[in-house]
Protein backbone atom coordinates (compact mmCIF):
# COMPACT_ATOMS: atom_id res chain seq x y z
CA UNK A 1 0.00 0.00 0.00
CA UNK A 2 1.55 3.40 -1.19
CA UNK A 3 1.37 6.76 0.75
CA UNK A 4 -1.39 7.70 -2.18
CA UNK A 5 -3.94 4.89 -1.20
CA UNK A 6 -4.65 6.30 2.56
CA UNK A 7 -7.70 9.10 2.54
CA UNK A 8 -6.59 12.55 2.75
CA UNK A 9 -9.05 14.77 3.04
CA UNK A 10 -8.33 18.71 1.92
CA UNK A 11 -4.78 17.61 0.52
CA UNK A 12 -3.88 20.54 -2.22
CA UNK A 13 -1.95 20.01 -5.28
CA UNK A 14 1.61 21.91 -6.48
CA UNK A 15 -0.32 23.90 -9.03
CA UNK A 16 -2.55 26.99 -8.98
CA UNK A 17 -4.47 26.81 -5.63
CA UNK A 18 -7.62 28.54 -4.58
CA UNK A 19 -7.31 32.52 -4.98
CA UNK A 20 -3.99 32.78 -6.48
CA UNK A 21 -3.21 34.52 -9.39
CA UNK A 22 -1.70 33.24 -12.54
CA UNK A 23 1.49 35.22 -11.41
CA UNK A 24 2.05 33.78 -8.44
CA UNK A 25 5.06 31.42 -7.63
CA UNK A 26 5.05 27.95 -6.06
CA UNK A 27 7.78 25.93 -4.59
CA UNK A 28 8.72 22.74 -4.13
CA UNK A 29 11.94 21.77 -2.10
CA UNK A 30 10.98 17.90 -0.47
CA UNK A 31 12.59 16.49 -3.41
CA UNK A 32 14.34 17.77 -6.40
CA UNK A 33 13.79 21.66 -6.25
CA UNK A 34 10.79 22.78 -8.41
CA UNK A 35 9.34 26.08 -9.14
CA UNK A 36 6.35 27.10 -10.86
CA UNK A 37 4.35 30.50 -11.60
CA UNK A 38 0.66 30.42 -12.02
CA UNK A 39 0.91 26.65 -11.56
CA UNK A 40 3.56 26.55 -14.85
CA UNK A 41 7.15 24.61 -14.78
CA UNK A 42 9.95 27.82 -14.08
CA UNK A 43 13.36 26.28 -15.54
CA UNK A 44 15.85 27.30 -12.82
CA UNK A 45 19.53 26.86 -14.09
CA UNK A 46 21.53 24.33 -12.61
CA UNK A 47 24.82 24.59 -10.41
CA UNK A 48 25.18 27.86 -8.50
CA UNK A 49 22.07 29.43 -9.19
CA UNK A 50 19.91 26.71 -8.15
CA UNK A 51 22.16 26.34 -5.22
CA UNK A 52 21.40 30.23 -4.22
CA UNK A 53 17.48 29.40 -4.75
CA UNK A 54 17.38 26.30 -2.41
CA UNK A 55 19.12 28.40 0.37
CA UNK A 56 16.73 30.64 -0.06
CA UNK A 57 13.76 28.57 0.42
CA UNK A 58 15.27 26.58 3.18
CA UNK A 59 15.08 30.18 4.83
CA UNK A 60 12.11 31.74 3.20
CA UNK A 61 11.09 34.63 4.55
CA UNK A 62 14.07 35.67 6.66
CA UNK A 63 17.52 37.33 5.51
CA UNK A 64 20.24 34.97 4.84
CA UNK A 65 23.56 37.24 5.07
CA UNK A 66 26.12 37.06 1.90
CA UNK A 67 28.58 35.17 4.33
CA UNK A 68 26.38 32.34 4.95
CA UNK A 69 25.07 31.81 1.43
CA UNK A 70 28.88 31.75 0.65
CA UNK A 71 29.89 29.40 3.11
CA UNK A 72 26.75 27.00 1.96
CA UNK A 73 27.24 27.40 -1.57
CA UNK A 74 31.39 26.96 -1.86
CA UNK A 75 32.47 25.91 1.92
CA UNK A 76 35.36 27.46 3.60
CA UNK A 77 37.14 27.46 -0.25
CA UNK A 78 34.79 30.41 -2.18
CA UNK A 79 36.45 31.90 -4.67
CA UNK A 80 37.95 35.26 -5.24
CA UNK A 81 34.74 36.02 -7.50
CA UNK A 82 32.15 34.23 -5.02
CA UNK A 83 29.99 37.92 -4.11
CA UNK A 84 29.71 38.62 -7.66
CA UNK A 85 28.91 35.37 -9.10
CA UNK A 86 25.80 35.61 -6.07
CA UNK A 87 24.68 39.10 -7.15
CA UNK A 88 24.46 37.61 -10.85
CA UNK A 89 22.69 34.61 -9.67
CA UNK A 90 20.12 36.46 -7.59
CA UNK A 91 19.59 38.29 -10.60
CA UNK A 92 19.25 35.67 -13.03
CA UNK A 93 16.61 33.79 -10.75
CA UNK A 94 14.61 37.05 -10.89
CA UNK A 95 14.62 37.65 -14.22
CA UNK A 96 13.01 33.85 -14.27
CA UNK A 97 9.83 35.31 -13.74
CA UNK A 98 9.47 37.26 -16.65
CA UNK A 99 7.20 35.73 -18.77
CA UNK A 100 6.70 35.54 -22.81
CA UNK A 101 6.47 39.36 -24.66
CA UNK A 102 3.27 41.02 -24.04
CA UNK A 103 2.33 39.97 -21.09
CA UNK A 104 3.23 41.98 -17.66
CA UNK A 105 6.42 40.76 -15.96
CA UNK A 106 6.19 39.51 -12.58
CA UNK A 107 9.84 38.79 -10.97
CA UNK A 108 10.70 36.48 -8.30
CA UNK A 109 10.51 38.27 -4.79
CA UNK A 110 13.99 38.19 -4.09
CA UNK A 111 14.44 41.30 -1.79
CA UNK A 112 17.82 42.93 -1.47
CA UNK A 113 18.63 43.77 2.07
CA UNK A 114 21.76 45.79 3.97
CA UNK A 115 23.00 42.17 4.76
CA UNK A 116 22.03 39.89 2.55
CA UNK A 117 18.85 38.42 0.31
CA UNK A 118 15.55 37.37 1.23
CA UNK A 119 12.94 35.64 -0.80
CA UNK A 120 9.35 35.68 0.26
CA UNK A 121 6.95 32.94 -0.04
CA UNK A 122 3.32 32.90 0.50
CA UNK A 123 1.52 31.10 2.94
CA UNK A 124 0.78 27.53 1.22
CA UNK A 125 3.04 28.22 -1.53
CA UNK A 126 5.98 26.18 -0.45
CA UNK A 127 6.21 22.63 0.44
CA UNK A 128 7.87 22.71 3.67
CA UNK A 129 5.51 25.27 4.98
CA UNK A 130 2.11 23.06 4.36
CA UNK A 131 4.47 20.14 5.90
CA UNK A 132 4.91 22.47 8.80
CA UNK A 133 1.62 22.99 9.16
CA UNK A 134 0.41 19.43 9.10
CA UNK A 135 2.56 18.86 12.23
CA UNK A 136 1.66 21.41 14.31
CA UNK A 137 -1.96 20.34 13.56
CA UNK A 138 -1.01 16.62 14.77
CA UNK A 139 1.11 17.28 17.46
CA UNK A 140 -2.58 18.99 18.20
CA UNK A 141 -4.57 16.00 17.40
CA UNK A 142 -2.24 14.60 19.57
CA UNK A 143 -2.19 16.10 22.53
CA UNK A 144 -6.27 15.97 22.80
CA UNK A 145 -6.13 11.91 22.40
CA UNK A 146 -7.19 11.77 18.23
CA UNK A 147 -4.62 9.02 17.95
CA UNK A 148 -6.01 8.89 14.54
CA UNK A 149 -6.71 11.83 13.14
CA UNK A 150 -2.44 12.33 14.69
CA UNK A 151 -1.44 9.58 12.31
CA UNK A 152 -3.91 10.82 9.25
CA UNK A 153 -1.64 13.91 9.63
CA UNK A 154 1.35 12.62 9.57
CA UNK A 155 0.99 10.58 6.91
CA UNK A 156 -0.57 13.33 4.61
CA UNK A 157 2.71 15.48 5.86
CA UNK A 158 5.13 12.38 4.72
CA UNK A 159 2.95 12.30 1.12
CA UNK A 160 4.51 15.75 0.52
CA UNK A 161 8.30 14.61 0.35
CA UNK A 162 10.05 13.03 -2.71
CA UNK A 163 12.89 10.24 -2.90
CA UNK A 164 16.15 12.42 -3.80
CA UNK A 165 15.19 14.98 -1.37
CA UNK A 166 17.02 17.92 -3.26
CA UNK A 167 19.45 15.32 -5.01
CA UNK A 168 19.88 18.41 -7.57
CA UNK A 169 21.42 20.53 -5.38
CA UNK A 170 25.26 20.66 -5.33
CA UNK A 171 26.54 22.77 -2.71
CA UNK A 172 28.51 21.22 -0.17
CA UNK A 173 27.09 23.42 2.84
CA UNK A 174 23.38 22.82 2.14
CA UNK A 175 24.04 19.44 1.48
CA UNK A 176 25.87 18.44 4.96
CA UNK A 177 23.81 20.89 7.39
CA UNK A 178 20.19 22.17 5.79
CA UNK A 179 19.43 19.01 3.51
CA UNK A 180 21.29 16.40 5.95
CA UNK A 181 18.69 18.07 8.91
CA UNK A 182 15.23 17.65 6.46
CA UNK A 183 16.56 13.65 5.82
CA UNK A 184 16.87 13.49 9.63
CA UNK A 185 13.24 15.29 10.31
CA UNK A 186 11.68 12.86 7.56
CA UNK A 187 12.69 9.93 9.49
CA UNK A 188 11.53 11.07 12.88
CA UNK A 189 8.08 11.65 11.38
CA UNK A 190 8.20 8.35 9.47
CA UNK A 191 9.22 6.64 13.00
CA UNK A 192 6.26 8.62 14.82
CA UNK A 193 3.69 7.80 12.19
CA UNK A 194 4.71 3.99 12.75
CA UNK A 195 4.55 4.63 16.27
CA UNK A 196 0.74 5.65 16.13
CA UNK A 197 0.28 2.82 13.58
CA UNK A 198 1.34 -0.28 14.93
CA UNK A 199 0.13 1.21 18.51
CA UNK A 200 -3.23 0.96 16.80
CA UNK A 201 -2.42 -2.72 15.33
CA UNK A 202 -1.82 -1.27 11.41
CA UNK A 203 1.00 -3.25 10.67
CA UNK A 204 0.09 -3.99 7.37
CA UNK A 205 -0.28 0.05 6.62
CA UNK A 206 3.34 0.89 7.29
CA UNK A 207 5.41 -2.52 6.51
CA UNK A 208 5.73 -1.16 2.43
CA UNK A 209 6.62 2.00 3.59
CA UNK A 210 9.38 1.26 5.88
CA UNK A 211 10.94 -0.71 3.38
CA UNK A 212 11.00 1.92 0.87
CA UNK A 213 12.72 4.57 3.46
CA UNK A 214 15.12 1.99 4.44
CA UNK A 215 16.22 1.17 0.89
CA UNK A 216 16.63 5.08 0.64
CA UNK A 217 17.56 5.76 4.17
CA UNK A 218 19.64 2.00 4.45
CA UNK A 219 21.48 3.39 8.28
CA UNK A 220 18.34 4.68 9.91
CA UNK A 221 18.57 2.33 12.89
CA UNK A 222 15.16 3.49 14.44
CA UNK A 223 13.55 2.63 11.09
CA UNK A 224 14.74 -0.64 10.67
CA UNK A 225 13.60 -1.86 14.77
CA UNK A 226 10.21 0.16 13.24
CA UNK A 227 9.77 -2.62 10.61
CA UNK A 228 10.94 -5.77 12.03
CA UNK A 229 8.49 -4.79 15.00
CA UNK A 230 5.66 -4.19 12.29
CA UNK A 231 6.94 -7.26 10.62
CA UNK A 232 6.88 -9.23 13.60
CA UNK A 233 3.08 -8.15 14.48
CA UNK A 234 2.44 -9.22 10.95
CA UNK A 235 3.42 -12.50 11.61
CA UNK A 236 6.44 -12.20 8.80
CA UNK A 237 9.04 -13.78 11.15
CA UNK A 238 11.70 -15.12 8.52
CA UNK A 239 12.05 -11.25 7.24
CA UNK A 240 12.33 -9.91 10.55
CA UNK A 241 14.95 -12.37 11.44
CA UNK A 242 16.44 -11.60 8.21
CA UNK A 243 16.36 -7.75 8.82
CA UNK A 244 17.75 -7.70 12.23
CA UNK A 245 20.65 -9.88 10.78
CA UNK A 246 21.45 -7.30 8.42
CA UNK A 247 20.87 -4.59 10.80
CA UNK A 248 23.51 -5.93 13.05
CA UNK A 249 25.80 -6.42 9.97
CA UNK A 250 25.15 -2.99 8.81
CA UNK A 251 26.11 -1.76 12.81
CA UNK A 252 29.69 -3.88 12.50
CA UNK A 253 30.40 -3.09 9.47
CA UNK A 254 29.92 0.45 9.50
CA UNK A 255 30.89 1.36 13.16
CA UNK A 256 32.86 -1.19 14.10
CA UNK A 257 30.15 -2.58 16.73
CA UNK A 258 29.44 -5.78 18.41
CA UNK A 259 25.64 -5.42 18.28
CA UNK A 260 24.25 -8.75 18.17
CA UNK A 261 24.15 -9.73 22.26
CA UNK A 262 21.78 -6.75 22.96
CA UNK A 263 19.69 -6.82 19.08
CA UNK A 264 18.88 -10.84 20.27
CA UNK A 265 17.79 -10.25 24.08
CA UNK A 266 15.41 -7.54 22.17
CA UNK A 267 14.30 -10.43 19.51
CA UNK A 268 13.23 -12.70 21.71
CA UNK A 269 11.50 -10.02 23.93
CA UNK A 270 9.41 -9.19 21.37
CA UNK A 271 9.09 -12.16 19.63
CA UNK A 272 7.87 -13.92 22.77
CA UNK A 273 5.26 -10.90 23.36
CA UNK A 274 4.23 -11.09 19.83
CA UNK A 275 3.70 -7.19 19.93
CA UNK A 276 6.00 -4.52 20.18
CA UNK A 277 3.92 -2.13 22.52
CA UNK A 278 5.68 -3.40 25.55
CA UNK A 279 8.71 -4.55 24.02
CA UNK A 280 11.31 -2.00 24.84
CA UNK A 281 13.70 -1.02 22.38
CA UNK A 282 17.42 -1.99 22.51
CA UNK A 283 19.87 -0.22 24.57
CA UNK A 284 23.10 1.40 22.88
CA UNK A 285 25.44 2.99 24.84
CA UNK A 286 27.48 6.21 23.85
CA UNK A 287 30.74 5.73 24.84
CA UNK A 288 31.67 9.38 25.19
CA UNK A 289 28.70 9.98 27.80
CA UNK A 290 28.42 6.10 28.71
CA UNK A 291 24.42 7.16 28.87
CA UNK A 292 22.15 4.18 27.25
CA UNK A 293 19.63 5.36 25.03
CA UNK A 294 17.20 3.67 22.81
CA UNK A 295 18.54 2.74 19.26
CA UNK A 296 20.09 6.00 17.01
CA UNK A 297 23.29 6.38 18.26
CA UNK A 298 26.10 5.64 16.20
CA UNK A 299 28.42 4.43 18.85
CA UNK A 300 27.61 2.09 21.31
CA UNK A 301 30.48 0.03 24.17
CA UNK A 302 31.12 -3.68 23.27
CA UNK A 303 31.31 -3.67 27.55
CA UNK A 304 27.97 -2.79 27.40
CA UNK A 305 26.77 -4.88 24.47
CA UNK A 306 28.28 -8.30 26.29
Amino acid sequence: MSFEQYPQPGARGFGVQPGESDSTFSYRVLGVLEVRRGGKPVDVPKGNTLNVLAALLLNANTTVTAEMLIERIWGDRPPKTARAVLQNCVSRLRSLGEPARGVRAIPMPIVTGPNGYSIRVAEGALDLYRFDRLMIDADRASAEGRTREAADLLHRGLTLWHNDLLSDVTAPGLRHIEIRQLGERRAAVLDRWADLELGSGQAHRVIPELRRAITAMPTAERLRYQLVRALVDNQQIGEASRLLRETETMLRDRYGLEAWPVLERWWRQLVIQASGDSAHWPQIVNPMTTEAVACGIPAMSKKAMR
